[in-house]
């Protein structure tokens, strides 16, 4: 909890942002097109889709949220109060599988892609959910013996072609190569620009891509 506490923040976006709809996602993530939410678009709480391959409500994973600011808002101090008195739950993600379950709207999994399903040419933004990619390339390179978290090495082994694809992908990015991709930026330094690629109106955080 001390290391992972900071996850509730995305909690105050609510709060801080002026927009109708703010697109969030973790830190490590690769948007890989132009983004299409499709009917999640215009979610009453948020858009989400799912951890496992099962897209169901009961496997929600918030590492790419689109948010309703004043539907979200209007939830804050009941979301805060069930937070607080539900920490046995877990992190933000296992809050919001039981305070919004039934709430919140499914969004297509090809918004969350995780490296774990394998290579995927419609995918929109691919999510290290698991090992990052500096772990995917050791685990490559070295073998499963090169982590001990366990769950690492069962997600990699589940498709070490996905990882190979995007670490690849995403280190060309970060050293500004051209890649094979059907986003049309191989590299964005402005945060903000992220949002009028992906054609939303909303604005978004510091985090650079």
């Amino acid at each position: 909890m001390n290391i992972a506490s900071g996850a509730f923040l995305r909690f105050e976006i609510a709060l801080i942002d002026d927009g109708e709809f703010a697109l969030y996602t973790d830190c490590d993530v690769l948007f890989n097109r132009r983004l299409d939410f499709g009917a999640a678009s215009r979610p009453q709480l948020f858009s989400a889709s799912s951890q496992s391959s099962t897209n169901t409500s009961e496997d929600m994973n918030s590492g790419v949220m689109l948010i309703n600011v004043a539907g979200m808002r209007a939830e804050y101090d009941a979301l805060v109060a069930f937070t607080r008195a539900n920490l046995d739950l877990g992190l933000d993600q296992e809050v919001l599988r039981v305070f919004c379950a039934g709430r919140y709207t499914p969004m297509d999994r090809s918004l969350n892609w995780k490296p774990y399903w394998g290579a995927n040419p419609d995918a929109q933004i691919i999510h290290f959910h698991g090992p990052k990619p500096g772990a995917a390339r050791r685990l490559a390179s070295e073998g499963l013996g090169s982590t001990n978290i366990e769950i690492w090495k069962h997600l990699y082994s589940l498709s070490p072609e996905g990882y190979g694809e995007y670490v690849e992908a995403w280190d060309a990015v970060l050293a500004g190569r051209p890649r094979k991709s059907y986003f049309p930026y191989d590299r964005i330094d402005d945060p903000h620009l992220w949002a009028r690629v992906a054609g939303l109106k909303a604005s978004l955080g510091g985090c650079a891509p």
